[in-house]
């Protein structure tokens, strides 16, 4: 198991010793991960709103508490962005150049355009696709993103506003004119039917890759704010959804190149989906994601417990599925 995920467990200061079995270690970090670190889960909101709390604690802390511990504070705050940086959730990572596919997952705010510009700055795939959910933007997202997406209601719409307000600007920097034939522009928007009734929505967008000096594809396609399952069961989309609607709707093949284009503290949870998915299926899938610096924030300790806890969660249940599938095999774990 990761080091910087014991160390993590280490801060509580009081917790039992970790057993040595990988399995038992991975699902008592598991669970107790669930009890402290996840703030998002546990209030049942979004992770917007789990900053927005965070940072109005972190004030509240800074207005109340005494110089000592105010230090005992920072030096766990730098503990924990120390654990952070050792799983993976602080650097920047990068593609390979040579991908088939290109895949951006849709999020919140600047994230669509940001972990587009992260793709396609540095690699030239195929085809590039971000997957959107239909989930509804609220008042304060809607607010931070007026300037390029004001009509945006959606995060599919958010998306298709994202790809087209980061393709003017890479126009802008290579001085193309508004009558230039490397314009990025839409190519369409249709409707995309599922064998389950679902109906996602897709908008093609048509850009040139002074790369390889040829015009590449851009696929937006946004799922309904709530999906269905095999048996008809609704549930909100997520990341394995997504994937899963990759799968078939870019008749994803084994071998193929596949990259995931993400935020760094989300790419060792997005990895962890991404090879339960496309990696199951013998495609070739690797996770990268650009750093806060290059989007401009800062990470904290309250944002590295809850991608920890999310991962360990993806994993926990990934370790489960493995072994059931073993025991269906063998008759034992």
């Amino acid at each position: 198991m990761n080091l910087g995920f014991t160390e993590l467990y280490a801060l509580a200061g009081d917790a039992e010793a970790l057993p040595e079995n990988p399995r038992e270690r991975l699902t008592k970090l598991y669970e107790f991960s669930r009890g402290g670190w996840n703030d998002r889960g546990e209030r049942g909101i979004s992770r917007q709103e789990a900053d927005t709390i965070a940072a109005r604690e972190a004030q509240k802390h800074a207005q109340e508490d005494t110089e000592e511990e105010k230090s005992m504070r920072q030096r766990r705050e730098e503990l924990i962005l120390e654990a952070g940086s050792k799983i993976g959730f602080m650097e920047a990572t990068y593609p390979r150049p040579d991908l088939d596919v290109g895949v951006v997952l849709g999020g919140a705010n600047m994230s669509n355009k940001d972990r587009l510009a992260w793709l396609l700055e540095n690699a030239s795939p195929e085809i590039a696709v971000m997957t959107c959910s239909g989930r509804k933007l609220s008042d304060a997202e809607r607010k931070n993103v007026a300037a390029f997406a004001p009509d945006a209601t959606t995060e599919y719409e958010l998306g298709v506003a994202s790809a087209m307000a980061y393709f003017a600007e890479r126009e802008a920097k290579a001085g193309y004119q508004s009558n230039d034939h490397r314009i990025a522009r839409k190519l369409g928007e249709t409707e995309l039917p599922q064998e389950n009734g679902d109906v996602w929505q897709a908008t093609q967008i048509r850009y040139w890759d002074e790369r390889v000096g040829d015009y590449r594809d851009l696929l937006v396609a946004g799922s309904s704010e709530v999906i269905h399952d095999a048996n008809g069961a609704p549930y909100k989309p997520d990341t394995y959804s997504n994937l899963e609607w990759l799968v078939k709707g870019m008749d994803l093949r084994p071998g193929m190149r596949v990259g995931v284009s993400t935020t760094e503290i989300f790419v060792p949870e997005q990895d962890v989906a991404a090879k339960a998915v496309l990696g199951s299926r013998g495609i070739d899938v690797t996770t990268f994601g650009y750093d806060a610096a290059y989007s401009g924030a800062t990470r904290t300790g309250a944002q590295i417990q809850r991608g920890a806890s999310v991962t360990l969660e993806r994993l926990y249940f990934l370790q489960t599925q493995l072994d059931t599938l073993r025991m269906d095999e063998t008759g034992t774990v």
